[in-house]
């Protein structure tokens, strides 16, 4: 199974908890990411998610992270797996989506695959055993957009 769409985003550098959309390959989500509307920021008009730390509890489950989109408005939360310290999932809507950093934490991808919320972990499972070879096949979709906010 390969996902519907890809987004990759690039931390800020002065930035705590923002990431900065950089490329976007496959269907749209709708209503994501958020975009920055206050017009005195240098960002303004770009399209960013915020990587946050929580304490979030669930019956069975604990979450030490979220993803926030505009007013701090949660998307998902998840945790980070010891073997896993820099791949994840979770869920938006009715989508699962698979996370992917990078060794330090300035590049994220996330893989959407939509109605699949209800397999995120499965999925999750799959691609950390490998079996999800199609991952790779999501680069050969034409890419959506793509940005440069160092210009």
């Amino acid at each position: 199974m390969k996902p519907d769409a890809k987004y990759v985003f690039e931390k800020i550098p002065e930035a705590a908890t923002r990431f900065i959309l950089r490329k976007h390959f496959g269907a749209d989500i709708p209503n994501f990411p958020a975009v920055w509307k206050m017009k005195v920021h240098r960002y303004y008009g770009e399209k960013y998610i915020a990587f946050k730390l929580t304490d979030h509890t669930l019956p069975g489950q604990r979450f030490t992270h979220c993803f926030c989109l505009e007013n701090n408005r949660m998307i998902t939360f998840f945790y980070f797996k010891p073997q896993f310290p820099n791949k994840s999932w979770g869920d938006y809507g009715n989508d699962a989506i698979l996370i992917d950093f990078n060794e330090d934490r300035t590049v994220l991808s996330l893989f959407f695959f939509k109605g699949m919320k209800n397999h995120s972990y499965s999925l999750f499972k799959q691609w950390a055993a490998g079996e999800l070879e199609e991952m790779t096949e999501i680069h050969n979709l034409p890419v959506q957009q793509e940005f440069d906010w160092y210009s």
